[in-house]
C-alpha cells in the first residue's frame, strides 16, 4: 500500500490506549553516531539464517506474526513469519503496512531539527513564543525541553486519566493538559512525555504554515524515499492482537499524532535511519547532537537525547527507538559505531511482544560476529 493510497484519519475514536505510545529502551552508554560502511554478503547471509531460525523459534504459539529487516552495511534482508491477519490466514509480508508508534518521534524531532537548520526556529525557542498560552510556564519551556522530555508538561500517568479526554482533538487535548500544573520545573527533572511531543507538531504547524502530515511527508517520508509511510491513516495492512484477541481497533492513531500516529514498512523505517545517519536528512552536526545522551528517562528507562533513545545489547550500545500500541511492538536500532542495523515488528502487544521483539533485535545485532 503506498502513501498515495493511505487516506488520512480524520474522526475521533479511541483514546483509552494513547498512554502506551512509549519508548520502553534500555539504559546505555553514550554512544557515537553509527557509521554507513559497506557490507559483507557472506556476513548478512549469516545473520539472515539467524535470524530465521529465532524468528521462527520464538513465534510458534505466542505470537501472530513478525517482520525483521537487518542491515548490514548497505545490503538488507528481511524475515517474515506468521500472519497479518489470523482470521483471514494472510502471511506477513515484506512490504506490509504497520503501525510504528512512538518510532515516530525521531521523524517528528528530525524535522524539527531541519526547521533549526533553516534558521526558523532554535533549539532554546520557547513554547510560548511559538505557541503562546497554551500551556502553564511556557515561557520557561523550550524546544531542546520537548525534545528531551525535559519539559515538565503535564503527561497522563493513568488509563482513567487519559479516558477523560476521549473522543478529542490534540488541540483540545493539549489546552486541557497545558492548563494542569506542571509534573516539574522545566529542565530540572525528565519523564516520558507524548504530550510533549504533541506541542512540538503544533510549533512545526505554527512554522511551516502546513498541517504535521504535509510537514513529514515533505521533510522526511519523500527525501528519504518513504513511499508507504504516512501519518494517521484510516487503514493499514497488519492487525494487532494481545493474547490472540484482535484488538486493531484500539490502536487509536487519531490522537496524540506527532508523538505516535505514523504507519510505515520495515523498509522505510530501515530508510529513514539509514539516511538520517549518512547526514541526508540534516547535517552531521544536527544528528551528533540529537543522538548526544542527555540523561536517563522515567518510567521506561534509556538514556536519551533529542528524539533518539539509546539501548544495551550483549554486543554493544545502539542508536534508534522502540514503540508499543495495542497490538504492536516495533524496535528500530543501530548499532554504535557499527554497519549493522534492525527494524522490527511484531503485531502482538503487551509483555509477549515487546519480549520477542527485543530478542529478535539482540539476535540481528549480535549473532555472527
Amino acid at each position: 500500500m503506498s502513501r498515495r493510497r493511505f487516506v488520512r484519519q480524520s474522526s475521533l475514536g479511541v483514546l483509552l490506549a494513547v498512554a502506551a505510545l512509549i519508548a520502553g529502551s534500555c539504559v546505555g552508554e553514550p554512544a557515537r553516531q553509527p557509521s554507513s560502511a559497506p557490507g559483507d554478503g557472506s556476513a548478512i547471509n549469516e545473520v539472515e539464517r539467524d535470524l530465521r531460525d529465532r524468528i521462527t523459534l520464538l513465534s510458534e504459539g505466542t505470537v501472530t506474526g513478525v517482520i525483521s529487516l537487518v542491515r548490514v552495511g548497505d545490503e538488507t534482508r528481511v524475515v517474515t513469519v506468521g500472519l497479518s491477519d489470523a482470521a483471514a490466514k494472510e502471511p506477513l509480508q515484506r512490504e506490509n503496512t504497520f503501525p510504528i508508534a512512538s518510532v515516530t518521534k525521531p521523524m517528528v524531532a528530525t524535522a524539527v531539527l531541519q526547521q533549526v537548520e533553516a534558521g526558523k526556529l532554535t533549539l532554546d525557542d520557547t513554547v510560548e513564543q511559538w505557541l503562546p498560552r497554551t500551556v502553564t510556564k511556557g515561557d520557561r519551556m523550550t524546544i531542546r525541553q520537548l525534545l528531551s522530555h525535559r519539559s515538565g508538561v503535564h503527561e497522563p500517568q493513568s488509563l482513567e486519566e487519559w479516558s477523560q479526554l476521549a473522543a478529542l482533538t490534540d488541540r483540545d487535548i493539549v489546552k486541557i493538559l497545558g492548563a494542569k500544573p506542571l509534573d516539574f520545573e522545566p529542565g530540572t527533572s525528565a519523564y516520558y512525555s507524548n504530550v510533549g511531543y504533541v506541542l512540538l507538531g503544533m510549533i512545526l504547524e505554527k512554522v511551516t504554515g502546513a498541517s504535521i502530515g504535509t510537514v513529514l511527508d515533505s521533510g522526511i517520508f519523500d527525501p528519504a524515499e518513504m513511499d508507504d509511510s504516512a501519518l494517521a491513516p484510516t487503514q493499514w495492512d497488519v492487525r494487532g492482537y494481545v493474547d490472540g484477541k484482535d484488538v486493531t481497533a484500539d490502536t487509536g492513531l487519531n490522537v496524540l499524532q506527532a508523538a505516535g500516529s505514523v504507519v510505515s514498512t520495515a523498509e522505510d523505517v530501515d530508510r529513514f535511519f539509514h539516511y538520517l545517519w549518512a547526514g541526508k536528512l540534516l547535517s552531521p552536526d544536527l544528528v551528533e547532537q540529537m543522538s548526544r545522551p542527555l540523561g536517563d528517562i522515567p518510567p521506561y528507562g534509556g538514556e536519551y537525547g533529542l528524539g533518539i533513545s539509546t539501548a544495551t545489547f550483549s554486543c554493544g550500545t545502539a542508536l534508534g527507538h522502540s514503540g508499543d500500541l495495542p497490538g504492536y511492538a516495533v524496535k528500530a536500532w543501530t548499532s554504535q559505531g557499527s554497519k549493522r542495523s534492525v527494524v522490527v515488528m511484531v503485531n502482538e502487544g503487551g509483555s509477549v511482544g515487546n519480549a520477542i521483539a527485543n530478542t529478535v533485535a539482540e539476535t540481528a545485532l549480535c549473532s555472527s560476529r
